[in-house]
């Protein structure tokens, strides 16, 4: 720390309270469709594993970090997402990398791979500075009024992710994407009882009809710019036109005209919207601590004064890497994973059977007061290398873990470091009196009515 910053008072991070018994059944149920991370008991936080029924299925919840480690790497191959997650994701995903299976997904992983290398992300940096410029701008502009910072961080990360797919693309574009995305989110992506009680995705659900048309808008808009790159010879440096040269190195395959499209989706969707939402906890956390933004002011104009942030710059913006961190332990953008077993396996000695399903809390295991000093402190510095020593592996996860650990992350952290670091070098936040922060479960851990700030 900067000797000549004052340290600021410790902030306990809110969030929702756990209940103090385990829910019955019915009270389960109604927690599971209001806000899923409410249904773990307090003594969840402390032990990490909770076994129960759901009808004739076993249903497992793990939050320690050697059972993590069981179900992600050693136990991978038993296990597929749960189908209440497919059922949120695949009417837009499809067969794409966060939602394919077995071989299917291998194979994808396989191509995909190349494009996410060192080489290829630190190539991305500019677009990426790109939009952090334009959101300090526009953040400027505000000072002086009470902004939700979520739709500006949501703007900005789409701006990137959509540069990305499918080279430099036009305003009014990225923000009629945006738009299709949300309502996909919106109406498609949360649980209901349907989905709870396994009913065929056919059967009608008029409820998820916008969703739907927004699924429909977005797969013809990933098919025209495929076609796009097809006419002129799929050239270019878009992730879109890599994944369309790209070939298996194993098989020589390439991915399908389906494929592509589904993995366009996916990339959009789940590309934008994790990094949106680190930034909007980090921008909620650090206006609590005035001195702490002055740190980080001044770790940027060490580093980059007031030029572009460039792609080496990123490795030494240490303190924005590590308030990020600790945002996504405090309030993980995906806070629940949900694995079906499809093989037999024994978990903490209880034998599982396929269909049983197996649930892991990543928001307790961040908050476990086993695993964390003062879980509730926001305290970047616990991130600090001779901190970080002798800390369970798999005792954080935002971004999951094992063989199907997000191909994402590293993009994600550029990208999440450029902008916050463009935010903390042009303007300061403070938190809005009255206003109530609770974080809800909708796919992924938003905060209930936005997140409004002072920009000064």
């Amino acid at each position: 720390m900067n000797p000549g910053i004052a340290a600021d008072p410790v902030f306990q991070a809110p969030f929702i309270t756990p209940p103090a018994e385990r829910l019955g059944f019915l009270e389960a149920i109604r927690a599971i469709m209001r806000n899923p991370i409410e249904v773990w008991p307090q003594e969840f936080y402390r032990t990490g594993y909770m076994r129960g029924r759901f009808g004739r299925r076993t249903v497992v919840h793990v939050a320690r970090p050697d059972l993590i480690h069981a179900v992600f790497v050693e136990e991978a191959r038993s296990l597929h997402r749960s189908d209440i997650a497919q059922a949120i994701l695949k009417p837009a995903m499809r067969e794409g990398l966060l939602t394919a299976e077995d071989e299917v997904w291998r194979a994808q992983r396989r191509i995909a791979a190349p494009a996410f290398r060192q080489q290829m992300l630190d190539s991305l940096v500019p677009l990426m500075d790109k939009a952090g410029d334009a959101l300090a701008e526009r953040l400027k502009a505000r000072r002086g009024q009470a902004v939700n910072v979520m739709p500006e961080m949501i703007r900005a990360t789409f701006s990137i992710i959509s540069d990305t797919m499918f080279g430099e693309t036009r305003e009014e574009d990225a923000r009629l994407i945006e738009t299709e995305v949300g309502g996909y989110l919106s109406s498609v992506g949360k649980v209901d009882l349907f989905d709870m009680f396994g009913v065929p995705y056919w059967v009608p659900r008029p409820w998820k009809r916008a969703g739907k048309l927004a699924v429909k808008r977005l797969r013809a808009r990933a098919e025209r710019s495929i076609a796009d790159l097809r006419a002129k010879g799929a050239t270019g440096g878009s992730l879109t036109a890599l994944l369309m040269n790209a070939s298996d190195p194993e098989t020589g395959g390439a991915m399908s005209e389906d494929q592509l499209i589904d993995n366009i989706i996916t990339f959009i969707g789940a590309g934008h919207e994790t990094t949106s939402l680190a930034l909007t906890w980090s921008l909620y956390l650090v206006a609590q601590q005035p001195n702490l933004q002055k740190r980080l002011a001044d770790e940027v104009h060490a580093v980059a004064g007031q030029g572009p942030i460039l792609a080496e710059h990123v490795a030494r913006l240490e303190l924005h890497e590590r308030v990020l961190k600790e945002a996504m332990r405090l309030y993980p953008p995906v806070a629940l994973i949900g694995r079906k077993v499809v093989k037999p396996m024994t978990l903490n000695g209880d034998a599982l059977r396929p269909g049983d399903q197996v649930v892991c809390g990543v928001l307790p295991l961040h908050r476990s007061p086993t695993l964390w000093e003062n879980p509730d402190a926001f305290d970047p510095d616990r991130f600090l290398p001779e901190r970080s020593a002798g800390r369970p592996r798999y005792a954080w996860m935002p971004f999951g873990a094992g063989p199907r650990i997000c191909i994402g992350m590293g993009f994600a952290m550029m990208e999440g470091i450029v902008l916050l670091a463009h935010m903390m070098r042009a303007v300061r936040f403070a938190p809005v009196d009255g206003h109530e922060v609770k974080p809800v479960v909708r796919v992924t851990m938003r905060p209930r009515g936005g997140m409004p700030l002072k920009v000064a």
